[in-house]
């Protein structure tokens, strides 16, 4: 018998296939790195254990029709894989039969369509093609025609760049979830893509003319560079004429008979002191040796001549 299989995802109940009716099924759900949803307790996902197979199962509920549906658990965004299984026995087993797996991409509450993001680009591009206008660049950087917070407002701008810029490198979060709808949708891109690369070519183009010194975005930001009284000319003049200032300080502190150099001549002279002295002492301590050996070798003499008078008082050549 052949079973036929597929599998879509709404809201509320996102998970919804058809199957054979009166069939008794659940599904189970991975993490990339092959970790299992666990039910129980405290939900959370944990590497695969068969003694926990029965707290891995999330139910489907029959509509009828051949049609099941059920809903995704409260994991957090990403992209994980949705199996289901028909359940053999009264309770779920290592051994039921898969009989469909899917992709599943989750924003955390919602799941998210090629249609989703499409339309998401479709704003932006919305957005950025009504700057026309220096107050309109004012109004899309601070959210109103005024020259406040604009700094705040670029911030964001570059910290989402540059997040986009690593969602959209190969492998990367935006790049993995546009290859898993494609591998589900079995869509191609080629004509897309020529159309759509078109586009961001001559969009680029474009830009590069804008921001050519008295080009269309060039000259929006001196607008508003005038309008709000702002220069660095000032600010860097200063700050470079102290620099410049400590300097030559420095330089005449280093040269021979400045501040820095007679500090280390006067370091070098204690030093040459120091060394005198020690020499003067070295030489005393060897005088004060060999005083002492003089000694030593007189008090030797002394010994010898006091043994030969005992000696000769002994054998009785000696008489007071």
């Amino acid at each position: 018998m052949i079973l036929l299989f597929s599998l879509t995802v709404f809201a509320a109940n996102e998970i919804q296939f058809a199957y054979e009716e009166g069939s008794t099924l659940y599904f189970r759900v991975r993490e990339a790195d092959g970790d299992i949803w666990n039910t129980s307790g405290t939900p959370a996902f944990e590497n695969w254990a068969d003694g926990n197979v029965t707290d891995y199962d999330i139910a489907l509920t029959d509509e009828e029709g051949a049609h099941y549906q059920g809903a995704f658990p409260a994991c957090s965004a990403g992209i994980y894989t949705v199996s289901a299984y028909l359940r053999a026995g009264a309770n779920p087993a290592v051994a039921d039969l898969l009989v469909g797996t899917v992709d599943f991409v989750w924003d955390g509450s919602n799941e998210i369509t090629l249609s989703m993001l499409d339309t998401n680009i479709d704003d932006i591009e919305t957005d950025t093609a009504a700057v026309d206008t220096t107050a309109e660049m004012r109004t899309f950087l601070t959210g109103s025609d005024t020259t406040v917070a604009t700094q705040a407002k670029q911030d964001i701008i570059t910290t989402d760049t540059n997040e986009l810029q690593t969602d959209w490198t190969n492998a990367g979060r935006l790049d993995t979830i546009i290859d898993s709808i494609l591998t589900d949708t079995g869509t191609t891109l080629d004509d897309f893509l020529d159309t759509e690369i078109a586009a961001i070519l001559a969009d680029s183009n474009e830009l590069q003319t804008d921001w050519t010194n008295t080009g269309r975005l060039d000259t929006i930001i001196d607008s508003i560079l005038t309008d709000t009284g702002t220069t660095l000319d000032d600010f860097l003049d200063t700050e470079i004429a102290a620099i410049l200032a400590d300097s030559n300080e420095l330089q005449t502190d280093w040269v021979d008979g400045g501040r820095l150099d007679l500090i280390i001549d006067a370091i070098l002279a204690d030093s040459n002191d120091t060394q005198e002295d020690w020499a003067t002492v070295v030489a005393q301590v060897a005088d004060v040796n060999a005083d002492t050996d003089t000694l030593i070798v007189d008090v030797n003499d002394v010994e010898t001549t006091v043994e030969d008078i005992q000696s000769t008082s002994g054998a009785g050549g000696f008489s007071p």
